[in-house]
């Protein structure tokens, strides 16, 4: 029996956009049983455009109400609301290609230990089809283990798996919710790490999502700066004093973490003061092809 697959559109401000929205949604396959398309802001009628457009759809459903829950209430409110077996959140100015859900609900069903798989996302301007220079993804397709995770997320790179699709019911189960309380760097970015630091992540190269960037838009409003890449490092910190593993394993990962979004001759000094053991621990690859569990002990940082 094939998972249902709940997708959830959150709107803001999104009247400009309300054509890609509709070019999106009928992209979408027939696994998509659900399509919440939401607006708590209400700044414009693009909500009702929408009901009106995409009204020949019975998988959509269009809510509009000025709850003034911020984008993390929002985000988890549609989280909680949907009902598949799997669940993405789709930006109102990114353009999917049609195998995104096909192709990563195919990932998940090959890596059942993981829960949430992505694909490549690549920027563009504004108009969605001129390329744009951006930094080149630093992994390799497959899964995504937690020292991994330690890398992405101290590189700059955990905004890219949030367009991912995952497994509601274990997110929602483990709990992962957002932590807006403690964010450093954006919630999206911690919820995906503390995702990560539960499951592996897999990152399936086969299909593309082009996120837009223009003035205003997130990428351009946070370049990536040596000071960005200590906020990213502070917030590696903070995730995994909250939701790391303890013992030994949480040791190495948190030295990792310190080291990893140095400069690279930070990271070769913090490296040659951490312990013998500890560095070959760091150095050791994962091994899920041999039949180890890969959650289970310290992991390389390369694939």
């Amino acid at each position: 029996m094939k998972p249902s697959v709940t997708v959830a559109i959150p709107l803001h401000g999104s009247a400009r956009w309300v054509d890609n929205v509709v070019a999106n949604v009928r992209a979408l396959p027939p696994m998509v049983t659900e399509i919440l398309i939401s607006d708590q802001t209400c700044l414009d009628d693009a909500a009702g455009q929408l009901r009106v457009l995409l009204a020949d759809d019975p998988r959509v459903v269009v809510s509009a109400e000025a709850r003034g829950v911020g984008f993390a209430g929002h985000y988890q409110m549609l989280l909680e609301r949907g009902g598949g077996d799997l669940f993405m959140w789709m930006p109102h100015d990114d353009i999917f290609a049609p195998s995104w859900v096909p192709t990563l609900a195919g990932a998940l069903a090959a890596h059942p230990r993981a829960w949430l798989a992505f694909g490549q996302v690549r920027m563009v301007e504004i108009d969605g089809v001129t390329p744009r220079a951006s930094r080149r993804f630093p992994f390799a397709p497959g899964e995504i283990y937690r020292w991994h995770a330690v890398r992405m997320m101290t590189g700059g790179w955990s905004w890219a798996p949030f367009r991912g699709l995952f497994r509601r019911r274990e997110i929602l189960a483990a709990p992962v919710r957002f932590e807006t309380e403690h964010a450093l760097v954006g919630v999206d970015k911690e919820w995906i790490f503390t995702v990560a630091l539960r499951a592996p992540l897999v990152y399936d190269d086969r299909t593309t999502t082009w996120k837009r960037v223009y003035a205003g838009s997130t990428a351009t409003s946070t370049p990536w700066t040596s000071r960005r890449r200590g906020n990213e490092r502070q917030a590696a910190m903070a995730v995994l004093a909250r939701h790391g593993p303890s013992g030994g394993l949480g040791l190495c990962l948190r030295c990792y973490a310190r080291c990893a979004g140095l400069p690279l001759r930070g990271r070769a000094l913090a490296a040659s003061l951490l312990p013998a053991r500890l560095k070959r621990m760091i150095r050791r690859t994962p091994r899920g092809a041999s039949g180890a569990d890969p959650g289970s002990r310290c992991h390389g940082p390369d694939r």
